[in-house]
């Protein structure tokens, strides 16, 4: 074995302290990468939450629009089929005059009660964004036979107001001498709902 002279010791002094600085420079590197990726990480995921944030928001603002849109056209509808607003007791009166006289009907009586909170949820057209309200009607009015109550119902839907029939009763009346042209047969008392409806306050069209 060859003694060490002082050229090898240096070369091995330089080569240890080469290696050295390799070991610190790897392990600089390696360090760098794990903070550059931790980075990269963190920048993914608040990217991503960003991301998740826009699309929340966009099928948000798709819900609301499809939710306008249904508003909007539950609105016209309400408004087309004279529904919407308030109640409109004058033109109930004359629809019922004007069906009498056209239609040759007997004597009609009816009396409107004060206008109160309509709650059934079926009713059609109904949805969030109004509030329904009814005036019932109770009607008594002699007939010759049943036409003349559906010819009545089918002429006074026209009115502005939903009509529905809460309640219908039909009796027969005892025959009745003298008097002229033919004498009523039957008799019907019926509960009509008159239902309008408004906006609620607070929510735009």
């Amino acid at each position: 074995m060859s003694p060490l002279t002082a050229e090898t010791v240096r070369h091995l002094r330089v080569s240890a302290a080469g290696m050295i600085v390799m070991i610190a420079v790897g392990g600089a590197l390696v360090a760098a990468s794990g903070r550059f990726l931790a980075d990269e990480q963190r920048s993914l995921k608040t990217a991503q939450a960003r991301l998740a944030d826009i699309q929340g928001r966009l099928a948000r603002a798709k819900q609301e629009e499809q939710e306008i849109r249904e508003k909007i056209a539950r609105f016209h509808d309400l408004q087309a089929r004279g529904i919407l607003g308030e109640e409109e007791r004058l033109n109930w009166v004359d629809q019922i005059r004007r069906i009498k006289a056209e239609r040759k009907l007997y004597e009609i009586e009816y009396e409107i009660s004060p206008q109160r909170v309509f709650t059934l949820p079926a009713f059609p057209g109904g949805g969030s964004g109004f509030e329904f309200y009814t005036s019932p009607m109770q009607l008594r009015m002699d007939l010759l036979h049943e036409e003349d109550l559906r010819n009545f119902l089918s002429d006074f839907s026209a009115v502005h107001a939903h009509v529905r029939v809460s309640k219908c009763a039909i009796e027969r009346l005892s025959r009745a001498g003298g008097g002229t042209g033919p004498a009523a047969q039957l008799r019907a008392s019926c509960i009509l709902d008159l239902i309008t409806a408004r906006e609620r306050k607070g929510i735009p069209q």
